[in-house]
């Protein structure tokens, strides 16, 4: 149960943490969603075509990163919204998935791992376990991670110092865009397949995990393994419990739901202290 609870949390935290960082540099990514699911879909097309793990796993993160340079592109150099940038990226993210599983597969449907790919699940886990000691070595005591915070808190005063706040919000979403492609790789990997909507509404939870955990890398990390402990529950429920699956399906995101509410309210309410 607690193996597959890591397991299950692997991409959550994975794109989290990729999330975190465009969070700190002011510039929150909400395009994890179709990062983690384009991901997935190159990860084992490529990994098919190519016999080769390793290079499924690097078409994913350069799909990925690929779709985070475009989302900073309109959003810094263009001067977007970065919510429409990132809700367009999801969309995008959607359509060329749609587009390339129909032309590979007819009717878009399942992509079946036929390498290895499914019994690599494990280097994702220790990779994202991991990844939680260094990003907050990283983000708390490198000249990268504190400039990152000062260009979410005052970008006025990295311009005094001559240093542009657009290029660490453009490498954060490198960075969140290289996590993402691996979680999606991660996610296919656990699977041993590529299915339609692969990401369901993982994305959307990383970035509730951020918040949750307050911006920093421990909790964040906890949060995701709440969520992944729900998800879980949901898994091995059903079959047990005389409930439609629907609601099972949807327990993790009721409890997602119900303990942002909660913390949300305890926030409020410690402040107007």
């Amino acid at each position: 149960m607690i193996e597959d609870i890591f397991k299950t949390a692997t991409p959550y935290i994975l794109a989290s943490i990729g999330g975190l960082f465009t969070e700190l540099c002011g510039s929150l990514n909400i395009a994890l969603e179709g990062q983690i699911l384009i991901g997935a879909f190159w990860a084992i097309v490529v990994s098919n075509m190519t016999g080769s793990i390793v290079l499924g796993l690097l078409a994913a993160v350069a799909a990925s990163s690929l779709l985070a340079l475009i989302t900073a592109l309109f959003s810094f150099r263009f001067r977007a919204n970065i919510f429409i940038s990132g809700l367009a990226a999801n969309l995008l993210a959607y359509g060329l998935v749609t587009v390339f599983s129909t032309i590979l597969v007819k009717g878009g449907g399942v992509i079946r791992a036929e390498t290895a790919i499914q019994g690599s699940s494990y280097f994702f886990t220790v990779f994202a376990l991991l990844l939680l000691p260094l990003s907050w070595y990283v983000i708390n005591y490198t000249p990268y991670g504190m400039r990152c915070r000062v260009a979410g808190l005052s970008e006025a005063v990295l311009y005094y110092r001559g240093i542009s706040p657009d290029f660490y919000r453009y490498t954060a979403l490198l960075i969140s865009g290289v996590l993402c492609g691996i979680a999606g790789a991660s996610l296919a990997a656990r699977i041993g397949a590529f299915v339609p909507n692969i990401s369901s509404g993982r994305g959307w939870i990383a970035l509730v995990a951020i918040y949750l955990g307050y911006r920093k890398p421990q909790w964040v990390f906890l949060s995701c393994i709440l969520f992944a402990s729900a998800e879980s529950l949901a898994n091995w429920t059903q079959g047990f419990i005389g409930m439609p699956a629907t609601v099972i399906l949807a327990l993790p995101y009721l409890i997602t739901l119900s303990v942002l509410t909660i913390v949300s309210a305890v926030r409020k309410k410690t402040e107007q202290r």
